[in-house]
């Protein structure tokens, strides 16, 4: 895939530790999405599973978000600490990071509960009981979709001033 490369080397963050880190620690990414030549942006929180490579998303079956998801695979995605604007000095601290890739929606019933066990694990403390509750729960799956992206390509950028 052809990318933009980053202006600023200075700003960059190459350690890849340092990204799962920020990734990690994120609750929300920025999910950017395009259909037809219209832009689409939501916030949603996510799952990231390093080993995976990919974050995972869930959300309700139908919608703009499933529409273009549905009709264009490709999706670039944002995760920010946000660090805190500089009063007076015009300038804010954050790191970032940026991920494009494809989506998949994933169909089966072990594919939608795989996806939701990366979602509690990296969102909820007690991610064991949300987990018993889903798989005592079979029909609720049917109503959400989970979907997969994967990393193809990662930036990651400190801002300060």
């Amino acid at each position: 895939m052809n990318g933009y490369h980053m202006r600023r080397h200075d700003l960059a963050i190459a350690d890849r530790n340092e990204i799962d880190g920020l990734l990690e620690e994120g609750k929300y990414a920025t999910l950017a999405l395009s259909l037809n030549d219209a832009p689409y942006a939501v916030t949603m929180n996510y799952g990231y599973d390093p080993e995976g490579n990919a974050l995972f998303f869930h959300s309700a079956a139908s919608g703009r978000k499933i529409e273009s998801l549905r009709g264009n695979p490709r999706a670039c995605a944002t995760v920010i600490r946000d660090e805190g604007y500089q009063e007076g000095r015009c300038t804010h601290h954050y790191s970032s990071v940026v991920i494009e890739g494809s989506v998949s929606i994933l169909e089966t019933r072990e594919e939608k509960m795989a996806g939701f066990r990366v979602l509690f694990r990296h969102l909820e403390k007690d991610f064991r009981s949300k987990e018993k509750r889903l798989e005592g729960m079979p029909g609720d799956l049917e109503k959400v979709v989970v979907f997969k992206l994967s990393m193809d390509r990662v930036s990651a950028k400190r801002g300060h001033g």
